[in-house]
């Protein structure tokens, strides 16, 4: 996790792909609100399916090379990057 007003420059991240991200509707309506964890997670996971573009750049970085998700959320467990991490898992082959 970046903290809180650290750049990305400072923080030496080679890619930022903000459109990989939660989209500020699913955000907001998430509200980091643990009990609608599972429908975030279903419904960006959806998301990510609409997006082909973003995802497949996403994974073709994956499969160069050992890739860090930086997210804000104070919660470790259930953050978009945990949810991103769940999604790439289940759609990477080795």
């Amino acid at each position: 996790m970046i903290p809180h007003g650290l750049s990305k420059e400072r923080a030496a991240i080679q890619h930022w792909l903000k459109e990989i991200a939660p989209s500020p509707e699913l955000r907001r309506w998430y509200g980091h609100r643990p009990e609608r964890w599972n429908e975030f997670e279903t419904r960006y996971h959806a998301e990510l399916d609409a997006n082909t573009d973003a995802v497949g750049a996403l994974m073709a970085l994956c499969a160069e090379r050992a890739v860090t998700f930086v997210f804000a959320a104070r919660d470790t467990e259930r953050n978009g990057a945990v949810a991103l991490k769940k999604y790439l898992a289940a759609h990477l082959v080795s």
